[in-house]
């Protein structure tokens, strides 16, 4: 069976801003990882946006943290308390674009979706509610 594309141009672009959007979420990951403020600032748009969701079960800030200078200084606080290096984040897939999945041996897991805009992070969704991740961990490796 041959199978013919409809539209060439718009896989291709589809397929560039999918690699766009991995690129985003490593460079997320490594900054994190690593510590590294300069290169979070560089992946974040100026006015990111953080939310976080913990259903009163696992540790998550209560209201977003706006804007990407609150966003690095949150999140290169929690990496260092934490240890960030020792999660081990990994890129998956989160509803069809990249995203991390972060198992820390302490604090637990969550998963960070993103929402990227011109190869900035425009917003952040964390889930670290277990009663949430349960099926997302059970077919993640």
């Amino acid at each position: 069976m041959i199978f013919a594309i409809s539209n060439p141009a718009k896989l291709a672009c589809e397929s560039s801003e999918s690699a766009f959007r991995a690129l985003a979420a490593e460079h997320f990951r490594h900054a994190c990882v690593t510590g590294n403020v300069e290169e979070l600032m560089s992946v974040l748009h100026a006015a990111a946006t953080f939310v976080a969701d913990g259903g009163g079960k696992a540790a998550a800030p209560t209201s977003p943290v706006l804007g990407a200078n609150r966003i690095a200084e949150f999140l290169i606080d929690i990496v260092g308390r934490v240890r960030g290096a020792e999660s081990n984040p990994q890129i998956v897939t989160i509803n069809g674009p990249a995203g991390l999945l972060v198992r820390h041996p302490i604090t637990g897991n969550g998963t960070y979706s993103f929402d990227i805009v011109d190869g900035h992070i425009r917003a952040i969704f964390v889930v670290r509610n277990p009663d949430k991740l349960r099926g997302f961990l059970a077919h993640t490796h």
